[in-house]
């Protein structure tokens, strides 16, 4: 696999299953360089620094991201994505949707740190808002806040 894709620095293996409170795979490398995970991924010209080891990536679904983008999301909207990850739908969505603002959490400190960098790269600061809490605290927080 690496003979044939000059760009590829490693191959890696999923082990087991989902198990972890940050929802990631456990991988084995089974080519390239060892514990080089983090990687540059592009999905509709929106750039996502991940790194697989650490935080759950699924290019699988990108569909339905775009999805629903294009059915749900409008100019002057609030976006609230409870658990984010890196931010694809977050990041996406703000890049997407011009006028959309976005409030994005995740619990894995992991995945707020490259969704500050996917936020930041993708030059879009001023619309997405991100959080590292637990899902309902973040729920509890902003209904709070918004005195409902």
């Amino acid at each position: 696999m690496l003979d044939k894709n000059p760009k590829l620095r490693t191959v890696v293996c999923k082990v087991g299953q989902i198990e972890s409170e940050f929802r990631y795979y456990n991988l084995e490398c089974i080519a390239g360089e060892k514990d080089k995970y983090e990687t540059i991924q592009i999905e509709d010209k929106v750039r996502f620094k991940v790194d697989v080891s650490k935080v759950y990536w699924c290019s699988k679904l990108s569909t339905e991201r775009n999805r629903l983008i294009a059915k749900y999301l409008k100019d002057n909207q609030v976006l609230c994505d409870i658990m984010c990850g890196i931010g694809p739908l977050a990041v996406k969505s703000a890049v997407k949707v011009k006028g959309l603002k976005v409030v994005c959490n995740d619990l894995n400190p992991e995945g707020i740190k490259f969704a500050k960098e996917n936020i930041k790269m993708n030059k879009i600061e001023k619309r997405v808002l991100p959080f590292n809490m637990d899902g309902r605290d973040f729920v509890k927080f902003h209904v709070d806040q918004s005195n409902v």
